[in-house]
């Protein structure tokens, strides 16, 4: 059974409507229109290549938020659990799995694929670090599900990406 979400998020820049689709195969595809359009820090650093951004890890960014704060990074993992049509919760491979709640932004640019993301699916993220606490997550790019409030309590380390900067790893 396919379920559609919906979410109106309203920035200072532009209005957002995010528009995805929740399926039973454990997947979701992330989509969007505006009603008015801006540039976005992500789709900048999407267009940067990964070579040219730090990788970093989820452990380190958890570790130093402050130190990543406003920065483009790269970032690989693997996608844990899906949060609706627009967040998922990354958690970094390893004995100890930090995670960290990735959200994505409609495409500004016209033609860009927008990817299907898969629970278990293992990601290179390119974007911008927000560190910033759940409520102002929900402010500025749409509800969070309760499970993400509590998991994800206080300022912590958001990686807010565009649909190009979401790869494949290798």
């Amino acid at each position: 059974m396919k379920q559609v979400v919906s979410i109106f998020c309203l920035t200072a820049a532009s209005l957002v409507v995010v528009c995805g689709a929740a399926r039973a195969d454990d997947s979701m595809a992330v989509s969007g229109s505006s009603a008015v359009t801006s540039g976005s820090s992500s789709d900048q650093s999407a267009g940067k290549t990964a070579a040219m951004l730090p990788e970093v890890k989820v452990k380190d960014l958890k570790k130093n938020p402050e130190k990543f704060a406003d920065q483009d990074v790269m970032v690989k993992g693997k996608v844990n659990r899906l949060e609706g049509a627009n967040a998922f919760i990354l958690e970094s491979k390893g004995l100890f799995s930090d995670k960290m709640l990735v959200v994505v932004t409609k495409p500004q640019q016209a033609g860009v694929k927008v990817p299907v993301i898969k629970e278990k699916q293992d990601l290179q993220l390119t974007g911008k670090v927000e560190d910033i606490d759940v409520m102002k997550v929900e402010e500025k790019y749409g509800p969070v599900k309760t499970e993400v409030k509590e998991e994800f309590v206080g300022v912590m380390p958001v990686l807010v990406v565009s649909p190009s900067g979401i790869k494949a790893a290798s």
